[in-house]
């Protein structure tokens, strides 16, 4: 049997047996949307009720107002464009709102309210004159034609037109604000003009005589540098390496001359030992020294008058020496020339010539680095000298442009449609106000609705997960706070143990067993599969057993099975125990769960046990896994309780230690079911190591928990190994507004 008051609050429960899972049935729910209504219901009135009022009062109360309007053709210039360019800014709308701002002026509108004697009936007359002019400004408008006018434009222009209007309470008031409008923009378009034209070519004066300064100053650097420079310019290279060239074949000469005097000179002091020889050992004078040449020519003289004494005129030594005498004499005879003095004349050459060479080599290798300052003068000459003469040109065309506006030959403003009197009254419009005041009464409690529930970026409804995440839900869970209304003390009967309190009590057989531990009594209240184990609640949690242990596209089960959420306080935990508990009262199914929560741990307190040692201590002192293991009151589920929080929960969590005790756990416990309850993903980051050992991932989400940090979450672990969703803590309005509870309408369908 079952309870009256569960099978009546069934009737709200999920309809998740029509389909596998959540977002498959997509059609349109007319109870929602009835629903919405219902709950906003003064949302919707409220502004429509309002609006309405709002919209009589207007109606009754407004005042007939005129407006008197007036066309402005805007006239290209006489002369073509390709001719002279005007200096004024040639977009309409820019001048347009040049002038509006000057129509619109406070000074401008104070004229006009003097002149007319605007604001001066009995309703008007405590307003201070800025608020007139507010007034005044809101009802005068300035506004650019949408398109080309057909009438007073010439064959081939484009002319643009403009409008001047004004409303008042008095349509001759409006006609003469109009009229004395459209004479006023005329006006100024033109003051405008040749004011621009005028200061434009003003500037333009003053920036060509700054670029002349700036040219003539750089002119003069350029000039400076290259008389500095001179010799070293690149244009004197080639004339640099030609010179060099000449020095190297002149240097070259003077050191085959240097060579050739130098044999010479070995030469005679040859002959000159030859000679010494054959005479007697006192004309013998050794090495010729700096006067050797005028030495030799005695020593051949006494030697040819020797060789007379002996011999004969025609004896071939005395022709051979007289033919030395000769040919030293004419040597002695060239400008006083000897072989020595040839030799330092050349030798100085020489030294010269290399001084030369060296002056020219460092020429050329400047060469490079004055081409590159040179460059660098002739970029600043040549950019400030094209500048200049563009500024130049353009203040030609400035002058001639402040001619073309002095003679009016510019673009013009010429009345096209003049103000005339207002006969009809423009407003009120009984008809629009009363259709805009519905509209918006409408549309402002709609919107307001309408923000409320469908731009929450917040996890409401299961469709809206699977469509932006491809997330299957496979179960909602409703808000246990929830749950109580008018069934809190049923609830509180089961959560107490006692067996009987009021006409609706359940039988002694359907209260919760009694446990043997000391701390049955301990068992939190939201372990529904202990304490609540005929309730609706306990029927979602066989059916989650049922979609993870059974899965529709074929595949294995997941034997590992870690449960996470982005945030703390969605559930997990919650989920992880209660799925653990229905798991292990299947016929044939072990369970082993674990608390992988090192920071916050709570699987122990929910099976009702004190502060125990568990997997801290195992990873951190290496207690046997053994005497860490608790056996819950289903027989076939073991806890391994995460222990006291450590001060590094993060580094135990992914140690190889870790790794290896899960290795250990698939080994050992081949044969049943192991659930890892993980911290929240977002805040710890050991979630995705623990992810990475487990076959497969269910995520919590709880319900309002903002859609990007659950796309967060789902990002950093692997799609392949996510099962699917759970919506915790789901809204009571959801459950009845929305299709789930097709198959739980009628009492007694709710046991497994």
């Amino acid at each position: 049997m079952k309870n009256s008051d569960s099978s009546t609050d069934l009737s709200y429960l999920l309809d998740m047996e029509q389909d596998s899972s959540f977002g498959r049935d997509t059609r349109i729910d007319a109870r929602y949307f009835l629903n919405l209504v219902l709950r906003f219901r003064w949302v919707l009135i409220t502004p429509f009720c309002l609006a309405m009022i709002v919209g009589i009062y207007l109606a009754a109360t407004l005042p007939r107002m005129y407006r008197s309007e007036s066309t402005i053709l805007v006239e290209p210039q006489s002369v073509p464009d390709k001719y002279v360019h005007a200096t004024v800014p040639i977009e309409i709308d820019a001048r347009i709102a040049s002038l509006a701002q000057q129509v619109l002026s406070s000074s401008n509108l104070m004229v006009l309210i003097q002149r007319f004697k605007l604001f001066s009936d009995n309703a008007s007359e405590d307003l201070v004159i800025e608020e007139k002019v507010e007034n005044m400004r809101s009802r005068l408008r300035v506004r650019i034609a949408d398109e080309e006018l057909g009438k007073g434009k010439r064959a081939g222009s484009k002319a643009s037109a403009f409008t001047i209007s004004y409303e008042d309470s008095d349509p001759r008031k409006a006609y003469q604000v109009v009229n004395s409008m459209a004479t006023f923009v005329i006006d100024q378009n033109l003051k405008m003009r040749e004011s621009s034209a005028f200061g434009t070519s003003e500037f333009l004066q003053s920036e060509l005589t700054k670029m002349r300064a700036r040219l003539e100053e750089v002119e003069k650097a350029l000039e400076e540098y290259r008389r500095v420079n001179m010799g070293e310019l690149p244009e004197q290279l080639p004339s640099n390496l030609a010179m060099l060239e000449r020095l190297q074949q002149q240097l070259s000469q003077s050191h085959q001359s240097l060579r050739d005097e130098k044999n010479r000179l070995l030469i005679v002091e040859n002959q000159l030992k030859s000679a010494q020889q054959s005479s007697s050992p006192s004309t013998v004078t050794g090495l010729p020294s700096a006067d050797s040449e005028t030495k030799t020519l005695e020593g051949l003289k006494q030697q040819l008058m020797e060789y007379q004494t002996k011999y004969t005129a025609n004896h071939p030594d005395v022709v051979t020496l007289k033919k030395k005498i000769e040919a030293l004499k004419k040597e002695l005879a060239k400008g006083g020339k000897t072989p020595m003095s040839s030799i330092r004349a050349i030798e100085a050459e020489i030294v010269k010539i290399q001084a030369q060479i060296e002056h020219y080599q460092k020429r050329v290798e400047n060469t490079p680095k004055r081409e590159q300052e040179l460059l660098l003068l002739k970029r600043d000459y040549d950019n400030i000298k094209n500048t200049y003469s563009s500024v130049l040109n353009r203040k030609l065309e400035a002058d001639i442009a402040l001619n073309m506006e002095k003679t009016q030959k510019g673009e013009q403003f010429r009345i096209l449609d003049p103000p005339r009197m207002p006969e009809k009254p423009i407003s009120p419009n009984l008809t629009l106000i009363l259709m805009a005041c519905i509209a918006s009464g409408l549309g402002i409690g709609g919107g307001i609705v309408f923000l409320c529930e469908f731009f929450d970026n917040s996890v409401r409804r299961p469709e809206a997960l699977q469509a932006r995440l491809s997330l299957t839900v496979l179960v909602a869970i409703p808000a246990m706070e929830h749950m109580q209304g008018h069934r809190g003390r049923v609830l509180g009967w089961l959560n107490n143990g006692l067996s009987a309190a009021g006409p609706d009590a359940a039988s002694p057989a359907e209260a919760p067993p009694k446990k043997a531990s000391p701390d049955a009594d301990k068992i939190e209240p939201d372990m529904v599969s202990l304490v609540k184990p005929d309730s609706p609640e306990m029927e979602l949690f066989r059916l989650l057993r049922t979609r993870i242990l059974f899965p529709q596209n074929g595949r294995r089960p997941p034997r590992t099975i870690l449960v996470t959420s982005a945030l703390p306080e969605e559930g997990k935990s919650f989920v992880a125990a209660n799925l653990a508990v229905n798991i292990a009262k299947n016929v044939d199914e072990h369970v082993l769960l674990v608390d992988c929560d090192l920071r916050k741990p709570s699987i122990h307190t929910k099976f009702g046990f004190s502060r125990v040692k568990g997997l801290s201590e195992y990873l951190s002192a290496g207690l046997e896994l053994e005497s860490l293991l608790l056996k819950a009151e289903v027989e076939k589920l073991t806890l391994l309780p995460s222990g006291d929080p450590p001060q590094n929960p993060s580094e135990l969590i992914t140690s190889s230690k870790m790794e290896a005790l899960i290795e250990e756990l698939k080994i050992r416990y081949d044969d049943r079911y192991i659930i890892f309850d993980s911290p929240p993903s977002l805040m710890a980051p050991e979630t995705s190591a623990i992810a990475k050992w487990a076959d497969g991932i269910l995520v919590v989400v709880k319900y309002g928990t903002p859609m990007n940090l659950v796309e967060e979450l789902v990002s950093h672990l692997d799609r392949h190994k996510i099962i699917g969703a759970v919506i915790n803590k789901i809204n009571q309005a959801e459950f009845r507004s929305y299709s789930y509870n097709k198959y739980y309408r009628s009492g007694g369908y709710y046991r497994a």
